[in-house]
């Protein structure tokens, strides 16, 4: 019933059930809103090195240092996932850990688009394995390295393994030569 009225409503059981979530239940634990409308590009920098990744003409480009060439598009479509979909285990609002302890002050790899800051991953945490990352207001969320998979990579890695770019029917032979 309805403030006393004399219709009576059915609701499936999940309706009441919903009452039994706490608030860290109802908690928001992805680890980013994705690449920012309209972005086709994103920067990962990492103790190992920094990957420039830009989408043109519906493929993905790396750039390394000196090196650049094809990205491979199934592992930078899956970094993006993750930054969409991919959930934190745990948020934890009042660290007991400070941020320096927590690998945040120098974090070991940052993913920005156009100079904002999508995500920040802390250093591993002892004992689990996972990572922590800053969720804002001094609250840290954890992160588990199978979530985080795409960003733990060297820069070489995301260069694409084909061996030769080009349109069926372009390639007219190959030369390979050794350098031993």
């Amino acid at each position: 019933r309805a403030n006393g009225e004399k219709e009576i409503f059915t609701v499936g059981d999940w309706v009441p059930r919903q009452g039994d979530r706490t608030l860290d239940d109802r908690r928001n634990r992805t680890l980013s809103d994705g690449l920012p409308a309209g972005a086709t590009s994103f920067e990962i920098a990492s103790a190992r090195g920094n990957v420039s990744l830009t989408k043109k003409d519906n493929r993905w480009r790396f750039r390394t240092g000196e090196l650049e060439g094809p990205a491979d598009n199934v592992m930078v479509e899956n970094a993006l996932l993750s930054l969409e979909r991919g959930r934190m285990t745990e948020v934890i609002d009042k660290p007991t850990s400070s941020s320096m302890q927590l690998g945040l002050d120098k974090p070991i790899i940052t993913v920005t688009s156009n100079n904002e800051t999508l995500l920040t991953i802390g250093r591993k945490l002892h004992g689990s394995g996972s990572f922590s990352v800053p969720v804002g207001d001094g609250a840290v969320g954890i992160a588990t390295p199978e979530v985080l998979r795409e960003f733990l990579r060297a820069p070489l890695e995301w260069s694409s393994r084909r061996f030769v770019w080009g349109e069926h029917g372009e390639v007219e032979g190959v030369h390979i030569r050794s350098g031993s």
